[in-house]
């Protein structure tokens, strides 16, 4: 690309400076930019780095990146992945914008280029410090690492930081569920018909509660009854659902046709508004309704999402194939949909008590334990 460039100084100053032609967004030009030193000879060190980033470019093993992209702050990466989630109509874009708050107090002033995994995992130090969750803390730097990740298809960067993790993989497996006859226990106590409907359809089909609270009636298909559409751009991952009306959801529905409201096109409300407050939770009187029934049925670490993992494990447990699973609860990947997968020491002891039912008249007392029995046998009492 025209030479190997030039090193040089200004008038007045004692810092060398080079100069090298290379690729920009407006075409091919000469970079000027300051080498940051008074060494010729590191200056020159400068401009080959610089030249053979350029050849590698040309020649497709390698990438060149511009001055004014060496650059940009975190800040900045921060912000076009919001937007890049906004334009592409990821429901999650809300979420990640706030879960990113930390990471921009924290490194957002830090030139990205110059981002090392040792100011990473000052930043785990300082949340951990804070009081933030391990699983908190790994989803804040997964989100810092995408906006890399899109830094660099774009062009501004050469290469990204590794990003440390402080769980194991398939650690945040979740935790919490309700068995039916305690979820009976905790339904009873809701004394909201719409409420009550709402978690009943929670606990049935294990849909998201934003993508629930999003049901119209326009879902139903040419005004069938028997078949309700969750519409793409109200699902998280993107893609509609179709969901038979059948058993207790047509229950469920019946009772809701009796509360719908002229002019509201939401099925589950309350008294016309939706069940998806700003921060994407429920309504402060709803979740405290919530929070004091839990607490009465001796549940009060529940959170309503548990309703999501509950109605997986129940498909589960009832031999529901997986692929028919993911498409009623709304999972994209297995992997998610596993983590999902909750068992309790009670199911693990049935599972070794069935086993040990088949395995143990089909297996022989092995002669070291019938010597023991033996020996037993023959000490006198």
């Amino acid at each position: 690309m025209r030479g190997d460039g030039r090193t040089f100084k200004r008038k007045n100053s004692q810092r060398w400076y080079i100069a090298y032609y290379a690729p920009t967004k407006k075409g091919v030009k000469e970079i000027k930019e300051s080498a940051r030193t008074t060494s010729e000879k590191t200056a020159r060190r400068l401009l080959e780095s610089r030249v053979r980033q350029v050849r590698n470019q040309r020649d497709g093993i390698g990438r060149y990146v511009e001055p004014a992209d060496r650059r940009i702050r975190v800040a900045v990466l921060l912000d076009e992945l919001v937007q890049r989630m906004e334009t592409g109509g990821k429901k999650s874009s809300r979420t990640a914008a706030s879960q990113l708050e930390h990471v921009r107090a924290e490194l957002g002033e830090l030139i990205a280029t110059e981002v090392k995994p040792v100011d990473l995992r000052g930043y785990q130090q300082a949340r951990l410090g804070q009081g933030a969750a391990p699983a908190t803390v790994d989803r804040e730097l997964e989100l810092l690492g995408r906006a890399f990740r899109v830094a660099l298809a774009d062009g501004k960067l050469v290469s990204v930081p590794t990003t440390p993790k402080l769980l194991k993989a398939n650690a945040n497996a979740r935790k919490g569920f309700l068995t039916p006859e305690k979820f009976n226990e905790l339904i009873d106590r809701i004394e909201d018909d719409d409420f009550r409907d709402w978690l009943l359809w929670f606990w049935w089909t294990g849909m998201r509660n934003g993508e629930t609270s999003s049901l119209t009636w326009d879902g139903l298909e040419d005004g069938d009854p028997s078949l309700l559409t969750l519409f793409a751009e109200n699902a998280k991952i993107g893609e509609s659902r179709k969901l038979p009306l059948v058993g207790p959801l047509k229950d469920i529905m019946n009772r809701r046709q009796k509360r719908r409201l002229e002019g509201c096109p939401l099925i589950f409300h309350s008294n016309g508004k939706s069940f998806s407050a700003n921060h994407g939770g429920l309504p402060r009187k709803h979740y405290a309704a919530w929070a004091a029934a839990c607490k009465t049925i001796g549940l009060a670490h529940l959170r309503p999402y548990d309703l999501r993992r509950s109605a997986v494990r129940n498909l589960i447990h009832a031999g529901v194939p997986e692929v028919t699973a993911m498409k009623i609860s709304g999972h994209k990947t297995r992997d998610t949909f596993r983590r999902y997968a909750i068992e309790d020491p009670s199911e693990i002891a049935a599972a070794i008590e069935t086993v040990a039912a088949y395995v143990k008249p089909r297996m022989k007392t092995p002669k070291a334990a019938l010597r023991v029995i033996g020996r037993a046998q023959d000490t006198p009492t």
